[in-house]
């Protein structure tokens, strides 16, 4: 048995193209953030006794922005916890959407937002060859 295990990762990526539509009774918005955007993300997971976790993360879009400047105009913040058994995964889930405002150009549409949820899943595996 792990007492106490820290892992983490980072990501980073290309976005070609993108947008989100949103309709409602009050209207329809198209929110199409730049092309060609970089993502990366950042996150850790705290895992106590081989099956109690808790986990963090945040991603950011940035716009390429001449040179070798970034603009950033998104983040998401993930926050879990939950217990693992088996193939089995119990967990709580926070996630929040900031928009993000810099000085290269103004913007007058943001993306913002959030959800919160429980959720349960099952993981297996079978060799095949």
């Amino acid at each position: 048995m792990n007492w106490l295990v820290l892992s983490y990762f980072l990501t980073a990526g290309l976005t070609l193209h993108q947008n989100v539509a949103i309709q409602s009774p009050a209207g329809y918005m198209v929110w199409q953030p730049p092309d060609n955007s970089v993502e990366t993300m950042l996150g850790v997971e705290l895992l106590v006794m081989d099956h109690l976790f808790l986990s963090a993360s945040v991603r950011t879009e940035e716009q390429y922005f001449h040179g070798i400047n970034f603009s950033p105009f998104l983040s998401e913040y993930n926050l879990k916890a939950g217990l693992r058994f088996g193939g089995f995964e119990a967990v709580f889930v926070d996630d929040c959407i900031h928009p993000q405002l810099d000085s290269n150009f103004f913007r007058d549409t943001f993306l913002y937002g959030g959800w919160s949820g429980f959720y349960v899943s099952f993981k297996g595996s079978a060799k095949l060859f």
